[in-house]
């Protein structure tokens, strides 16, 4: 080969390694470390982070990327606080449903400790008011007269509140 050939491929590849470096530079800054950057903030998002963006001065494309981004996280972070406030608004529903739930739970079995109670005291106060009845009826001369009635209404009034909680509480509407 002649010497111009081999200069001129020398020349040529020369060229070429020195377009490809600078091309390889230029797309690297412009593009691929923009890009890794943004993978990077992707990742620490991700992983419930408050990344940088990189900066814009890059390529177009990766700019209007970069800017994408940003507003992507920030609708994601309004649908985070947005959760995050119903999650709230929830937690305190059930708290205050349970709380709801335990005093009527409470009530109940006041009710029903009531219910037993007013049972165990009517159960006496019956046969002792069958026991007067049946002592005046049967009873001879006027000396006893005097004591049954004083007596047969005490009993009487003992008996009126023992029977409210037994008789069943009329329905109640509630306002809905």
């Amino acid at each position: 080969m002649t010497p111009l050939a081999i200069r001129v491929m020398l020349f040529a590849f020369v060229a070429t390694a020195l377009g490809a470096a600078l091309i390889y530079l230029l797309v690297g800054q412009t593009v691929l470390r923009p890009v890794e950057r943004l993978a990077v903030s992707a990742h620490e998002f991700g992983s419930g982070g408050q990344p940088e963006l990189p900066s814009a001065g890059g390529a177009r494309e990766v700019d209007e990327l970069v800017r994408s981004f940003g507003g992507m996280m920030g609708r994601i972070r309004g649908f985070q606080r947005e959760l995050e406030r119903e999650v709230e608004a929830a937690t305190l529903r059930a708290s205050q449903a349970e709380r709801r739930a335990g005093r009527q739970e409470r009530l109940a079995a006041m009710g029903t400790l009531a219910a037993g109670l007013a049972h165990e005291i009517n159960s006496p106060l019956a046969g002792a008011l069958q026991g007067l009845e049946v002592l005046r009826r049967d009873a001879v001369g006027d000396r006893p007269a005097p004591y049954g009635g004083p007596v047969q209404e005490a009993l009487e009034r003992l008996t009126r509140p023992v029977q409210r909680p037994l008789r069943p509480a009329p329905a109640r509407r509630d306002a809905a």
